[in-house]
């Protein structure tokens, strides 16, 4: 299996949040894609663009999106920048204030399913939570 991949394993339609900490280094104005893509293939309309200005910046890039997913479908989430001192970073626990690492990447997948007459209640299931570091 391929590491960046994550499968799902039930057909539905699911909430995909996740969240990307980027790191910049140098003092040029810069921006990041992020995008997903399905079974291989780019998800039409899913790029978004992070503008970022200044040297030593640290920024967090966050949304969702909703997808339909068969059983054994699934997705990878791509960047791109063509600043070489653009980076995804794991951030180190601080000690004055204390505060926990911040990983460089967060993933969360919700199943939501309709249910009953008229589809006025939603049952909705958290499948998987990744949380990636260095």
């Amino acid at each position: 299996s391929h590491p960046s991949r994550i499968y799902v394993r039930n057909t539905g339609t699911y909430n995909i949040q996740f969240s990307f900490q980027y790191v910049k280094n140098n003092a040029s104005n810069d921006t990041i894609n992020v995008w997903i893509a399905k079974n291989g293939t780019i998800v039409p309309d899913s790029d978004g663009v992070i503008p970022l200005s200044g040297a030593a910046l640290q920024n967090i890039a966050a949304w969702n999106y909703m997808l339909k997913l068969s059983a054994g479908d699934y997705i990878q989430f791509y960047w791109q920048s063509s600043d070489s001192a653009m980076s995804l970073e794991t951030l180190a626990a601080g000690t004055n204030p204390t505060t926990p690492r911040s990983p460089s990447t967060i993933m969360t997948a919700t199943k939501i399913d309709t249910v009953g007459s008229g589809g006025g209640l939603l049952n909705v299931k958290t499948i998987f939570l990744i949380l990636i570091g260095e």
